[in-house]
């Protein structure tokens, strides 16, 4: 009987000892302004095993855990996660308090279309638009399908209209303003844009402005602004993007082909050129970023290229462009920045075919007037367009908070379809700005 107790009071001993080598961990949570963040997720992770719990009314939460080194993590919705690692001890009461800030970028937007200067979204006096990187880059390929992103932007063709208002018509002028970091980039012979020619690979944000600022950017911009801004390294990491997209047309059968006048063409594959085993329309898509910075200079560099096989007979085309820029920082020796200097580029060249005339109501549009016919001269047209820029830029900072801009740049193009004459357009932009601040 006396050994029985014996071993009862042992067991019990052991059980307490091994209940007191367990310690605490608590503390709150809670956002940048000290409010209490509640449901916040906390995982407490060992070797050997991981403790989870989240945070209550008051963002409190509390751990019991067994001697050992840990590991302690916490995530919210919205918030940038954090993570504490740390020795718990014998009979240890580890107080952790966690302060959590917002992991939303589109507070800390600047934008300089409204005022030609950088000022927080937030202070913006006028209705801008912000379209970041992340929505461009699903549409790489083709400008309009990402602007058609923005609420009251529509593109029939190349021609923009913004809330309902639009150019004269295509290839005529526009009463949308495109800019690239600031600089106009309508065409001077017409006044048009070309989509094709715009680095999408290398944007950082899109600014859009709804609606006139004359007094600001000229005639042009009467019904609004769209300000492609481009990206700069952000680290010393070099950053690098490739993408790669490939697709085929739906296939074109024209046994369904029909014609009132003679019902047994529908039934007659007349169109040997556009069977599917012999023609197979493919677009192909491949697009390369790079930035880095080397100490005081930042480069930036991207490059596209587009096959289309096209769903039209006649009317394929190839698209390459390759576009960067280059800056270099100089800073006194405080470190106080003194200048900025530098020089983009952008070189955009397209060849394929065209038609005019296609074959008629039972052709569905997809197939060009036979070459034969004595109303055209041939059922296809090939053409090879040109497009260049260069653009030399400089800012210098004064003592008086004030800022010297100038930018420039020149713009060439040329323009060639097979049997008429070549059309070569050159265009020299200057600007210069000069901002101060009472501040």
């Amino acid at each position: 009987m006396h050994r029985e107790i014996l071993s009862l009071f042992v067991c019990l001993g052991i059980a307490f000892a091994g209940f007191g080598q367990n310690g605490n961990v608590s503390g709150t949570v809670s956002d940048a302004e000290g409010e209490s963040l509640i449901q916040a997720s906390l995982r407490l992770i060992s070797n050997q095993d991981t403790l989870a719990t989240i945070t209550d009314l008051d963002g409190r939460y509390q751990f019991s855990a067994p001697v050992g080194q840990y590991t302690l993590s916490v995530s919210y919705l919205g918030m940038e996660g954090e993570q504490r690692s740390f020795r718990l001890n014998m009979n240890e009461n580890k107080l952790i308090d966690f302060i959590l800030s917002s992991s939303s970028t589109m507070i800390e937007l600047t934008v300089v279309t409204g005022t030609t200067k950088d000022e927080e979204y937030g202070e913006q006096t006028v209705s801008i638009d912000i379209l970041p990187s992340s929505l461009v880059e699903n549409t790489i390929a083709r400008a309009g399908e990402a602007l058609n992103r923005i609420p009251g932007y529509q593109q029939i063709g190349n021609s923009p209209s913004i809330r309902g208002g639009s150019g004269w018509s295509a290839g005529a002028s526009s009463r949308t303003l495109f800019l690239i970091d600031g600089i106009p980039q309508l065409s001077p012979e017409n006044g048009a844009i070309y989509f094709e020619t715009l680095p999408l690979e290398n944007i950082d944000q899109v600014e859009v402005i709804k609606g006139a600022t004359s007094s600001l950017y000229g005639s042009s911009a009467l019904n609004g602004i769209i300000n492609f801004r481009t990206a700069w390294p952000t680290s010393d990491k070099p950053y690098h993007r490739v993408t790669t997209s490939l697709g085929v047309y739906q296939r074109f059968d024209a046994n369904l082909i029909q014609s009132k006048n003679d019902p047994d063409r529908r039934i007659q594959n007349m169109y040997e050129a556009w069977d599917y085993k012999q023609h197979v329309p493919v677009y192909f898509n491949q697009t390369y970023e790079h930035r880095e910075r080397f100490k005081k200079i930042d480069f930036v560099l991207g490059a596209f290229y587009r096959h289309d096989g096209g769903f039209r007979k006649n009317n394929e085309y190839d698209r390459f462009r390759i576009n960067g820029k280059i800056r270099h920082l100089h800073t006194s020796d405080e470190g106080i920045l003194k200048s900025v200097s530098g020089v983009a580029w952008n070189f955009a060249y397209e060849e394929g075919g065209q038609f005019f005339f296609w074959s008629g109501l039972d052709s569905m549009a997809l197939l060009p007037s036979d070459p034969k016919s004595p109303y055209i001269l041939d059922a296809r047209t090939d053409y090879i367009q040109r497009r260049m820029s260069l653009a030399p830029f400089a800012t210098f900072y004064t003592a008086n908070n004030g800022e010297h801009i100038l930018q420039s740049k020149y713009y060439n193009n040329m323009s060639t379809n097979f049997g008429a004459e070549q059309v070569m357009t050159h265009h020299i932009f200057g600007e210069y700005q000069y901002k101060w601040s009472n501040e």
